[in-house]
């Protein structure tokens, strides 16, 4: 029976961990979703324990605060009984809280697991394509033909001392 679980999971979780950082490769290189599936399987190629790790260690981060909030709401409110309808104007002070905390928990931890993908990914980049800030910021900086001619004025200079940060000195 495990043999049997494991010949039908392992292949999803392999296929899932190749494929994890499909949306993340979509948004910053706007490709579609083909294209972003292809990347995301050569980019995790080679790589595959340590994304692998990377996706254990932040789903137990985001479901994790779930259970503890699902567990909390377990025990301070009854489950409701089958049939029962609450109209949004009778909504309890309890189940308010309730349903403030379950957006503030997926929220947090929504944007915790996309953090941590699109690291994941800048990462994965990085290390298999040397590609650094440095050359980021490159290609990001206007050409110098197109500066302002106020980049290269200096601070004038009135006669007195300065420091490295052109500040006085105290007196």
């Amino acid at each position: 029976m495990v043999g049997l679980l494991l010949w039908c999971c392992l292949p999803g979780i392999a296929l899932a961990t190749r494929w994890s950082l499909t949306t993340q490769v979509i948004v910053a290189e706007k490709t579609g979703p083909a294209a972003g599936l292809a990347r995301s399987w050569n980019l995790v190629a080679g790589r595959f324990r340590p994304v692998l790790g990377t996706m254990v260690l932040t789903f137990l981060m985001v479901f994790t605060p779930r259970l503890i909030r699902s567990g909390i709401d377990g025990f301070w409110l009854l489950p409701p009984t089958p049939g029962s309808f609450e109209a949004p104007e009778q909504i309890s002070p309890h189940r308010f809280g309730s349903i403030v905390l379950e957006n503030l928990v997926i929220v947090l931890t929504s944007s915790y697991a996309a953090v941590a993908f699109t690291l994941l990914y800048y990462d994965l980049r990085i290390r298999k394509e040397a590609f650094d800030l440095e050359r980021m910021i490159a290609a990001l900086e206007p050409s110098s033909s197109s500066r302002s001619q106020l980049d290269n004025l200096e601070p004038p200079d009135n006669g007195a001392p300065r420091d490295t940060f052109g500040l006085p000195p105290p007196e």
